[in-house]
């Protein structure tokens, strides 16, 4: 029993360590993927409204640039060398509260001039300068492109804005480069956490990154997060103008937010990492586990030591019960000789003749009475043979018809005299002889026999032997005793298979009875091979059941 408690506790313990560990780590989870939310939400508010500040700031700058007369009238008429120094004064003044480099070029005589660098013609038919066409007679304000300078190594954002005359046609282009790779750069450099942040366009075409070889090869956003599995494309440009969103990806956290102005996207993404679980809380785990191992092994050495004193308890509780039994089991001979002697001499007394009617009342009382103190003694000495393994079971032939009916004629006076009609059914099948123990046969329909007769005041009772499984070699027999007493519910029918019980005390005092009957029949069925079955229904009877299989006599 100790050997089941700690194997108990170890399985206890187990349990809660496993189903802890689930609620800890889901916890944990739900904890880290709220504070990565939190801070992936964060970074991006404010980068996006860092950058959105510094690109609207050059914006604004390039388009008074772009408005001022002194650079429209150069553009219209650019060999002008007053108008020329005029506009160059008005660029530098403005470049003076830029950020990035500026650049200029009038449609004239298309000399690309930018600050710091020598002036050249603009070949304005290379693909390469895709965005002069664009921006000359395409756009009304201003567009973006990006180009990434192999030589700096730097990713530049170019602001164009075309110069429009009094008639509103476009005579040249104005810009402004931004070095995005200082921007991204700087928000790395401001940036503690683990989080890498990307910003794309709406073909998904990467445009600003730590690594500044996924803008100079123009790398896809799809393709580069491709183990988030996820449509971020879809989901960003599913946004509203400034909104962020947050999701679980498959690897960690993600968020990804609209950027207007730009006309692109940014994205954040968080993996799961071992040190997500660095935290106080995974300290105060370990310790709750660790103190309930602790208790847990006190308890055992606890119960250790209540179940040694336990253990003596019931070991010399078993030997007494052990040595009664075997006592009652060894005097069998010795207290059943007695009552065998008072039967008997009662009887010799009855048939001498010699006595009168009233003493002749007395000596029938006295075989009446000596009958079932002999039937209790029988019972007692039986169950104590069972209880300590001593019951053998005979192999001997017997006729089986001749068993039952035996049974059958034994209990009909005690029927006839209940008004109880008592009805026997035997299969003819059952013919020569079989192998078997007759004795402890007989004692069982002797005893279901007796009992249902007892608990039935009107109707029937049945005993019904059917053959099944018939063979050469052997036979297996179906018993059935049914009555129309007054039948047991579920709890009465696990009591009375218990010794020294019946269904409630009632029945104790209006049927009288030791309770053993049923145990002996159960145990002795057992021993046989076979298992009793009871089915009762309170006020309309019981049956009981069991099949056994008998060798044939050769």
């Amino acid at each position: 029993m100790f050997r089941k408690y700690v194997v108990f506790s170890i399985v206890l313990f187990l349990t809660i360590l496993i189903v802890g560990s689930i609620a800890f780590l889901f916890s944990i989870q739900q904890i880290n993927r709220s504070n990565k939310n939190a801070e992936l939400t964060k970074l991006l508010e404010v980068e996006r409204t860092k950058l959105e500040i510094s690109v609207n700031k050059e914006i604004e700058i390039v388009l008074k640039m772009a408005g001022s007369p002194q650079i429209k009238s150069y553009f219209e008429q650019p060999f002008n060398l007053e108008f020329k120094r005029m506009a160059e004064n008005e660029i530098n003044a403005f470049h003076r509260a830029l950020d990035g480099s500026t650049f200029w070029i009038n449609d004239v005589d298309k000399i690309f001039y930018s600050s710091g660098a020598e002036p050249f013609r603009l070949d304005a038919t290379d693909s390469v300068n895709y965005w002069y066409p664009l921006t000359l007679y395409e756009t009304q304000t201003y567009n973006f492109n990006i180009n990434y300078n192999p030589d700096l190594n730097v990713t530049n954002l170019w602001i164009n804005a075309p110069v429009l005359n009094a008639q509103g046609k476009a005579v040249g282009i104005l810009g402004i480069g931004i070095d995005i790779s200082k921007f991204v750069n700087a928000v790395y450099n401001n940036y503690s956490g683990d989080a890498c942040l990307y910003f794309f366009n709406a073909g998904g075409e990467i445009t600003g990154a730590r690594s500044v070889d996924l803008v100079a090869t123009k790398k896809n956003i799809m393709d580069e997060l491709k183990s988030l599995d996820d449509d971020i494309l879809a989901r960003a440009k599913g946004l509203s103008p400034n909104a962020i969103q947050t999701f679980t990806v498959e690897s960690g956290q993600a968020a990804v937010v609209s950027i207007p102005t730009l006309q692109w996207y940014a994205i954040a993404v968080l993996h799961d990492s071992i040190g997500d679980f660095k935290s106080s809380l995974t300290v105060f785990f370990f310790v709750v586990i660790l103190v309930i191992a602790f208790i847990l092994v006190l308890s055992n050495i606890f119960i250790s030591g209540l179940f040694t004193q336990l253990q003596q308890t019931m070991a010399s509780l078993e030997a007494a019960s052990k040595a009664k039994s075997n006592f009652l089991a060894n005097m069998s001979h010795e207290i059943r000789t007695p009552m065998n002697s008072i039967f008997g001499f009662s009887d010799l007394i009855l048939e001498s003749g010699d006595v009168s009617p009233k003493v002749r009342e007395y000596l029938n009382n006295i075989k009446a009475s000596s009958g079932g103190l002999l039937k209790i003694i029988t019972d007692l000495l039986d169950l104590s043979k069972i209880e300590t393994g001593k019951m053998v079971i005979e192999n001997i032939p017997f006729d089986l018809s001749d068993v039952c009916k035996d049974c059958n004629d034994a209990v009909s006076l005690s029927a006839w005299m209940k008004g109880v009609e008592l009805i026997y059914s035997c299969d003819p099948a059952f013919r020569g002889k079989l192998l078997g123990d007759p004795v402890k046969l007989r004692q069982v329909f002797f005893n279901l026999l007796s009992n249902a007769i007892k608990f039935t005041d009107h109707g029937k009772v049945r005993l019904i032997v059917v053959a099944d499984n018939i063979s050469p070699e052997e036979i297996t027999a179906s018993f059935a005793i049914e009555d129309t007493g007054i039948g047991m519910n579920e709890k009465q029918i696990s009591e009375v298979l218990k010794p020294f019980s019946q269904a409630d005390d009632s029945s104790i005092r209006k049927y009288g009875g030791t309770g053993l009957g049923l145990p002996i029949a159960k145990n002795f069925i057992e021993l046989m091979g076979g298992e009793l079955q009871i089915v009762s229904v309170p006020g309309l009877g019981s049956k009981f059941s069991f099949d056994l299989t008998f060798l044939r006599c050769k």
